[in-house]
């Protein structure tokens, strides 16, 4: 027999899993809003110039990039430059490419991350004074930044990017 009597039971919201889908909610309401706010923050116009050098010790001017270029803002603890790192790698056989490592700890610590994750250290430049994060504006990563042959940023994204995506922009500005 059914027993109507009300029971001390829980409101979801309290409990555990309740609390887990309304932390998941909020995220997924409040994402596009802060995607956007991010994606505003990124330069775009001419790139700001700078001088670094990479890892192996070469010294070089943005200036001195006369092609299409990708500059793209990453961290040894972020999963998603994790994954996105292959797609990274393949572009960089094909296009230029300006890997920027940033909060990521030392030089050594860097070469190590890149040497483990199959990574060029050859187009890696370690950014650990946030000079150029602060420079291009680079709030949250992965942050990509395509680059024309005269210095003109024409793509900015924070967030995942694939090898496509990237590849198409370059690819299109190449053609031009």
């Amino acid at each position: 027999m059914f027993d109507s009597t009300p029971q001390n039971k829980t409101p979801f919201f309290k409990t555990r899993n309740g609390k887990n889908a309304l932390a998941v909610l909020a995220i997924l309401v409040f994402y596009p809003f802060i995607h956007f706010f991010i994606i505003q923050q990124a330069n775009t116009g001419p790139a700001p110039q700078f001088e670094a050098k990479f890892l192996n010790g070469e010294q070089f001017q943005l200036k001195d990039f006369d092609e299409p270029l990708l500059i793209r803002f990453w961290a040894t603890w972020c999963e998603i430059c994790k994954h996105e790192m292959p797609d990274i790698e393949k572009l960089s056989k094909e296009y230029q490419v300006i890997n920027i490592a940033i909060q990521s700890g030392s030089d050594s610590e860097v070469s190590t991350f890149a040497k483990t994750h199959g990574m060029d250290s050859s187009n890696i430049v370690n950014d650990k004074h946030k000079i150029l994060e602060t420079l291009y504006n680079a709030q949250a990563v992965p942050a990509s930044f395509i680059v024309d042959g005269s210095g003109i940023i024409t793509h900015s994204k924070i967030g995942y990017s694939t090898y496509r995506e990237l590849s198409e922009k370059l690819s299109a500005l190449k053609d031009q």
